[in-house]
C-alpha cells in the first residue's frame, strides 16, 4: 500500500481511501478481512468499495479531528490486476487531514475553555477547563492508550503526573456528551 487518508463523505469524515501500486480486483465481500481501529477501537465498516488502484472503506459513525487512525488486512482474496495476492498489512498509520473547524460548533465551543500546560511537558501535565470533565485518555500516536483516568465526581481541574515516551501523543478529555481531542507533546 502507498497511501491512506481520511476523506469526507459528504457531510461526514467517515471515507478511507487506501492507495495501492497497482490495479486491483474488486474488494466486494471483503469487509471482514479489514481490521480499521480509532484511537485503539474496532470501527465498523458500513461499505468497501474499489476503483482500479484504491479501496475506499466507509464506516458507520465519523473520523473525527485528532482521532488515531489504522488499517490492517489478513487473509482475504483481493488480487492485483496481473498477478498475485494483496499482502497483508497491520497497523497501516491513516493520515488523519479533517480540519479542526469541521468539529460541531458545541466542540468548538469546548475547546477553547480547555488549558494544557506547560508544552512541552516532562513528567506533570496541568489540565484547567471551565466545564467539568469526567475522564482523561492519552493515546500514543498509533492509538495504544498509555494513561487513562476517571475522574466522580467531575472536576474542572488536574494535575497528571506522567512518564510517557518524547514526542506527539493525543489527550481525549470527555465529559457526559462531549469529547475533546487534543494533541500534546512530551519531552
Amino acid at each position: 500500500m502507498n497511501s491512506a487518508v481520511v476523506r469526507n463523505n459528504g457531510e461526514q469524515w467517515n471515507l478511507i481511501t487506501l492507495i495501492f501500486d497497482r490495479p486491483l480486483s474488486s474488494p466486494a465481500g471483503q469487509e471482514n478481512y479489514f481490521n480499521i481501529r480509532i484511537n485503539g477501537n474496532q470501527a465498523e465498516i458500513d461499505e468497501l468499495t474499489g476503483n482500479s488502484d484504491s479501496i475506499q472503506i466507509i464506516l458507520t459513525e465519523p473520523i473525527l479531528y485528532g482521532d488515531i487512525v489504522n488499517v490492517s488486512y489478513e487473509g482475504g482474496s483481493i488480487s492485483g490486476i496481473y498477478h498475485g495476492l494483496l499482502a497483508d498489512f497491520e497497523n497501516f498509520p491513516v493520515e488523519n487531514n479533517i480540519p479542526i473547524q469541521t468539529k460541531s460548533s458545541e466542540y468548538a465551543l469546548k475547546q477553547k475553555y480547555i488549558e494544557l500546560y506547560p508544552v512541552p511537558f516532562k513528567s506533570y501535565l496541568n489540565i484547567k477547563s471551565l466545564v467539568n470533565f469526567n475522564n482523561v485518555r492519552i493515546y500514543e500516536p498509533l492509538g495504544k492508550v498509555v494513561f487513562e483516568k476517571s475522574y466522580s465526581p467531575a472536576v474542572s481541574y488536574d494535575l497528571i503526573n506522567l512518564s510517557l515516551v518524547s514526542g506527539l501523543h493525543i489527550i481525549k478529555i470527555t465529559n457526559k456528551s462531549t469529547a475533546v481531542y487534543l494533541k500534546i507533546f512530551s519531552e
